[in-house]
């Protein structure tokens, strides 16, 4: 009885990384506008629609007036005011599509500065930013591109769980 718990403890951890891989992903991006620059990081949430709700983030702006280090202000899958007021967001991340970002897209905040990187066509974006009572819209549209993390195989995981088990099994035959 002792063993069969045992066993059955072991394969059920073994796939634990498979339910934890499903549930989250990890997308890098670029934005490159004429006046903006920047690259960043979202975790996010699998809605289990093909789209993404970004949890958590950053972003480095490199050129343009905001130039520095942003953390993403979380959305909801219905649109919500940014800290300020200012800006009607979702964080809503669509990897399949030309949009990317939906029409509310994502917010970063930081030093002084709100960030907003939305879709408004496939393959348009736009890149807004508040800061000292004034919103900032850019005239002109950029590019992203989004891709995403790999993350470590499960299944590499999995195999590398069954070896423990089956060394530890020998190890107990040897006995």
């Amino acid at each position: 009885m002792r063993k069969n718990l045992l066993r059955w403890a072991c394969a059920s951890s073994l796939l634990l990384p498979l339910a934890a891989s499903a549930a989250e992903a990890t997308f890098n991006f670029t934005f490159q506008g004429v006046d903006n620059v920047a690259s960043g990081q979202l975790v996010a949430e699998d809605l289990g629609d093909g789209r993404f709700l970004a949890t958590s983030g950053d972003l480095t702006v490199t050129l343009g007036a905001a130039i520095g280090s942003y953390s993403l202000v979380p959305g909801n899958p219905s649109l919500v005011l940014s800290p300020t007021g200012t800006y009607l967001f979702d964080g809503i991340v669509e990897p399949g599509s030309d949009t990317v970002f939906t029409n509310g897209g994502v917010v970063f905040a930081g030093n002084g500065f709100e960030i907003n990187i939305y879709s408004v066509a496939p393959g348009e974006f736009k890149f807004d930013y508040f800061t000292n009572g004034v919103n900032t819209i850019d005239p002109t549209t950029g590019t992203v591109v989004l891709s995403a993390v790999p993350e470590p195989s499960a299944l590499l995981l999995g195999v590398l769980g069954l070896a423990a088990v089956v060394a530890a099994r020998k190890r107990q035959a040897q006995r």
